[in-house]
């Protein structure tokens, strides 16, 4: 199942023996790839179901029908559900962490409102609009990487919010730069690890304050190094990191 094209498909689309593709995948498939009838395919259902199919009709409005196959469970996915919680910066590129760590593997972002990241997202309209565009950004690194979850992207949530209401089933890991943290190369993970979330600053990093209420909940504090990354490159070099911890790139 690695060479043939993924397509998704919504769950109401699916029976136990076809599968009907919407009109944007349906273009994709016969306009832009030209697939013929028989032709072999993926599609996935954004809940961790993959599906092996062959191309069985094609509409005269060119909408596709599939028949399936095969199911795969957990196509393409990690064992551990992991969630990055990611500060946002003004005029950071929040797109880019979600498109990069997704394809890593990522299962649930949080968008983080911090002191020092000087972002405010009061307008609900804005929120949906935002939202709908890192869905739609989601979508597409989850078809490249050959995932088959859809990553839950939760509305901006202030830190300190997020902070007080920690899941007690999570592993948690913040990266922040300091001399109190610890340095990426002795992480030790607890074996197995079943949830794991990743805390990572704005632009600007953490406030004294944000930091301190990571110490009292007792949440590791984990610096890179020498070297300070920009927010779109810290987010998926650490999450690369710990997937390879995780044993996620054998």
């Amino acid at each position: 199942m690695m060479s043939e094209p993924i397509f998704y498909a919504n769950p109401a689309s699916i029976n136990s023996t076809h599968i009907q593709l919407n009109k944007t995948e349906s273009h994709h498939a016969v306009k832009v790839l030209r697939l013929p009838v028989g032709a072999i395919v993926i599609a996935i259902d954004g809940n961790g179901v993959g599906y092996r199919c062959e191309i069985s009709k094609i509409s005269r409005d060119k909408l596709v029908e599939l028949k399936i196959h095969s199911v795969v469970r957990n196509f393409g996915e990690t064992s551990a559900l992991v969630t990055l919680a990611a500060g946002l910066s003004a005029g950071s590129k929040f797109d880019e962490i979600i498109e990069k760590c997704t394809e890593l593997g990522v299962k649930r972002f949080v968008p983080l409102l911090t002191e020092k990241g000087k972002v405010k997202i009061e307008d609900p309209k804005r929120i949906k609009s935002k939202l709908t565009r890192y869905n739609k950004v989601a979508l597409a690194a989850v078809k490249q990487s050959r995932r088959s979850y859809i990553p839950e992207i939760t509305a901006p949530t202030n830190f300190h919010d997020f902070i007080s209401e920690i899941d007690s089933e999570s592993d948690y890991l913040c990266f922040h730069p300091s001399q109190q943290a610890k340095l990426i190369h002795g992480i030790k993970l607890n074996e197995p690890v079943k949830r794991l979330t990743i805390i990572i600053g704005p632009e600007s990093g953490f406030s004294e304050n944000e930091i301190n209420l990571v110490i009292k909940q007792k949440i590791p504090t984990i610096s890179l190094g020498k070297r300070i990354l920009r927010a779109e490159n810290a987010a998926p070099v650490i999450c690369g990191i710990i997937m390879n911890l995780l044993a996620e790139f054998r």
